[in-house]
């Protein structure tokens, strides 16, 4: 629980997520609340280097012997959240290339999305 105030205190303070803090945290159930504390304070945050924090704890968990229900829970949701900010960064990569006028049409059901594009989506874990 020190490290969960720590990291709390580093939010309120600071505006930022060291995402080193939530690594050294052993329980699943306070992992999950350092990153609902994440969510909640809307910060400004790097969403690559949440990622790596989400895949890190992905990896610590998948390495375990034996995983109690709200490890697997855990799990889930790191998995699930990680597709969510990958879309989100496609996204937001999509939105800031400009628009190729040579092809743009008043139709919108010329609107393609590449299967390249959506591949987060079918990656199996």
């Amino acid at each position: 629980m020190h490290v969960l105030e720590k990291f709390r205190q580093q939010l309120n303070t600071a505006n930022e997520a060291n995402f080193e803090l939530l690594l050294d945290i052993k329980h699943a159930s306070v992992v999950s609340q350092g990153f609902d504390m994440v969510m909640e304070y809307g910060l400004q945050i790097d969403p690559n280097e949440f990622i790596k924090c989400l895949e890190s704890v992905v990896d610590q968990y998948i390495k375990a012997e034996a995983l109690n229900a709200e490890s697997r829970l855990l799990l889930s949701r790191c998995r699930l959240l990680s597709r969510l900010i990958r879309v989100y960064v496609l996204l937001k990569d999509i939105q800031s290339q400009p628009p190729d006028y040579d092809t743009a049409t008043t139709n919108a059901s010329s609107v393609s999305v590449q299967v390249s594009d959506l591949d987060c989506f079918y990656r199996s874990d």
